[in-house]
């Protein structure tokens, strides 16, 4: 049976900002899951920490979103 090695991890580095690029904010908050229409909690109750990036010049009209449940960077 042949082994693979393991890759080395790859370092974390803060993403640069850029001059001229417009930027966004990241509004965070905690939800708990009684105010969540799909996890309200079948198990107990718990909360979730939340963080929304919204570009900037967002004027309330529909986006298209991505999902992350990793965090990554917002800690």
């Amino acid at each position: 049976m042949a082994t693979i090695p393991m890759a080395p991890p790859i370092p974390r580095r803060p993403l640069a900002k850029r001059a001229g690029v417009p930027e966004g904010k990241v509004i965070e908050f905690v939800m708990n899951s009684s105010e969540s229409k799909f996890y309200p909690g079948g198990n107990g109750a718990f909360q979730r920490h939340v963080c929304v990036y919204v570009p900037a010049g967002y004027a309330g009209a529909e986006l298209p979103v991505i999902v992350s449940a990793d965090a990554y960077g917002m800690r």
